[in-house]
């Protein structure tokens, strides 16, 4: 390679390490894709692999450059310092020179310890942490302080570094003032004078625990049953269940008061702006009175009906049951579902898993004939072949990883929750089961405490009750009628005088009797009728298709259990498979093509036991909603 080709090379390497910088600094490096820095570069994606193998190679050599290169710098200035204030001074200026010509680094560095436990960098931080706390460690045994203040003094200056960071990624560096490194390393030196660094420690645990939080937030944890509880309390189906119910509720109420008296009252006042003529036997005149007053109360009460109050406060009372019903059915579905996407989340991470081990296995192969290549006992073509053997792994596991998001976010929607917020499950998908019960007893066991059947049977005795409803058209209604009334009028004001106004009641009982009605009545208590025999045929028709989807649930069950076992056996010999080609290839026996079937055979393996186990957690939960447990 000539010396500008090596040095074009260096530069290429040096803008895709600061564009990834950059990329990491503002969303993290799990969230950071070799797909989003080739399209930052505005190259393609192979092209990448030029420079780096992959995207954990390329943040590793990102962070371990800026590292090193901001170590390297500290080690020279600190050589000649004899005392600690003037160690404190360096190594706080140097962190703050950093930051103020880099200050996203305050943002890098934060994200990076904020990232997945199993994320490719985590190892790499904690690396740098215990690197950089040595190299401290190491400088303070050259000073003349007992064990108790290197452990104090360290413990500060770890305080002050966090503090210095999350005080940039807050308040930004400008919040830095210059002569702070100054102050700080004058305060360690006078708390040590004073022997007073615990008291030290203390103030600087203080101002860290006062910042404000970070912008992120460790995801929330949830187990299946917690993601059940969320979803009950959330999910906007169940809630809209809970609104219908108290509006049958309200119904209930709205029944009875039909068999309550009903109570009103009437009022006027009329005052004459023009005289009042009234014409009278031929005679004319005016009313002496400007001003007139009416008033009135009335009560009716329904004696009787028919049947038709009793059975209207009935059919309210059993739309109060069939709301509360319907909840009860909406939420165990809800639970069905929640289970069932929950399963399909851990499906989805478990293909992740399964497409990471590959590409791994890939890598590490190709690492083996690239030592074996230049030590002359592989060829150049078959370094090429698992290249790309390790490129079309990439793809696999890209979509795997889309699959476990996707999976997450209609999780997420199922519980109520915001596509932003995070959760992180627990589980596997180690579902136990029970093959012993015997099917018909299921299927007993389904008709008597499916909900949908009890809800059908409500809905069946609500339609008889109607029946009674509209025969009532053919009979009388006897009601009880009161009436109280007053009347007046005055010349000025309200009448006073009893010749001004006048009292009046009056009770009675009155009948209606329909006697045609030109067959309309006769209509309606045929339609109910009928309307009854469909609920009873709809009753009829859920049996059946309980008794099958109880039949149906069973057998996948045995089935997928039964799968289940069978892939066990086959992954553990799939890896035994690989284990022992993989010695064989690196002893020469075997070749390439063997090694990758054999991966291939392994990966195919892994991928049905996951199904597999998927299908049967999957299948327990259906059959446990088709029992209406």
């Amino acid at each position: 390679m000539t010396s500008d080709m090596h040095n074009r090379k260096e530069d290429m390497r040096a803008l895709i390490m600061e564009v990834t910088g950059r990329l990491v600094a503002d969303k993290g490096p799990d969230a950071v894709s070799l797909s989003d820095i080739a399209d930052e570069l505005n190259i393609t994606k192979p092209a990448l692999y030029y420079y780096f193998r992959d995207k954990e190679e390329l943040i590793r050599a990102c962070f371990e450059k800026g590292g090193e290169l901001a170590s390297s710098v500290f080690l020279k200035k600190v050589e000649k310092t004899d005392s600690l204030e003037d160690f404190l001074k360096i190594l706080f200026e140097d962190n703050v020179c950093v930051l103020r010509k880099h200050p996203e680094a305050a943002e890098f560095l934060l994200k990076m310890i904020a990232s997945s436990n199993t994320g490719i960098l985590r190892d790499i931080t904690l690396n740098r942490v215990n690197s950089t706390d040595a190299a401290i460690s190491r400088k303070l045994e050259e000073y003349n302080l007992t064990e108790v203040q290197k452990e104090d003094v360290f413990f500060i200056i770890r305080g002050i570094l966090v503090y210095l960071f999350m005080k940039v990624k807050i308040f930004g560096i400008e919040s830095v003032h210059g002569d702070l490194p100054s102050r700080l390393s004058r305060f360690i030196m006078r708390s040590i004078s004073s022997a007073k660094l615990v008291f030290a420690g203390l103030v600087f645990t203080s101002v860290v625990a006062v910042l404000p939080p970070p912008v992120f937030a460790a995801p929330e944890v949830l187990t299946i049953d917690g993601a059940v509880n969320k979803a009950l309390e959330h999910n906007i189906s169940v809630r809209n269940a809970a609104q219908t119910k108290k509006v049958y509720d309200e119904q209930v109420k709205e029944a009875r008061g039909t068999a309550y008296p009903q109570i009103s009252a009437s009022a006027a006042s009329t005052n004459y702006i023009t005289p009042y003529y009234y014409q009278a036997q031929g005679n004319k005149g005016t009313y002496d009175y400007d001003n007139s007053y009416s008033g009135s109360l009335n009560l009716k009460q329904v004696l009787w009906s028919g049947g038709q109050v009793s059975a209207a406060i009935n059919v309210a009372k059993l739309y109060s049951q069939y709301g509360d019903e319907l909840l009860k059915i909406t939420e165990k579905s809800i639970i069905n579902g929640v289970k069932n996407q929950y399963y399909a989340v851990l499906l989805a991470k478990d293909m992740v898993d399964i497409q990471q081990e590959k590409l791994n296995l890939a890598k590490q192969h190709l690492e083996t004939l690239e030592t074996k290549y230049k030590q002359g006992v592989s060829s150049d073509l078959d370094v090429l072949k698992q290249r790309v053997e390790v490129l079309n792994s990439e793809p696999a596991l890209t979509q795997a990883q889309n699959n476990y998001r996707i999976s997450l976010l209609q999780l997420k929607n199922i519980l109520g929750m915001e596509p932003n917020e995070e959760i992180e499950l627990q589980g596997s998908l180690n579902c136990q089961v029970d093959l012993s019960p015997d099917l018909q007893d299921l299927r007993n066991y389904a008709l008597a405490n499916r909900l949908e059947l009890k809800n059908r049977n409500t809905m069946y005795e609500m339609r008889v009750q109607n029946i009674t409803i509209t025969k009532a058209g053919h009979q009388p209604k006897l009601y009880l009628d009161f009436t109280g009334s007053y009347s007046g009028s005055s010349k000025d004001g309200l009448p006073a005088h009893y010749k001004e106004n006048a009292w009046n009641s009056y009770a009675g009982l009155s009948l209606n009797l329909p006697i045609f009605s030109g067959g309309s009545v006769q209509a309606q208590v045929e339609q109910a009728k009928k309307q009854a025999k469909i609920a009873e045929n709809d009753i009829e028709d859920l049996q059946r298709s309980i008794q099958i989807s109880v039949s149906q649930a069973w057998l996948t069950l045995k089935e997928a259990s039964m799968r289940l076992e069978s892939q066990k056996t086959s992954v553990e010999q799939a890896r035994k498979a690989m284990n022992a080609t993989e010695v064989r290839f690196k002893s020469g026996i075997v070749g390439l093509l063997d090694l990758n079937d054999s991966v291939l055979s392994l990966n195919t393996a892994q991928t049905l036991f996951s199904q597999a186990a998927y299908d049967t957690c999957v299948a327990k939960s259906n059959l446990e909603w088709n029992l209406g447990k």
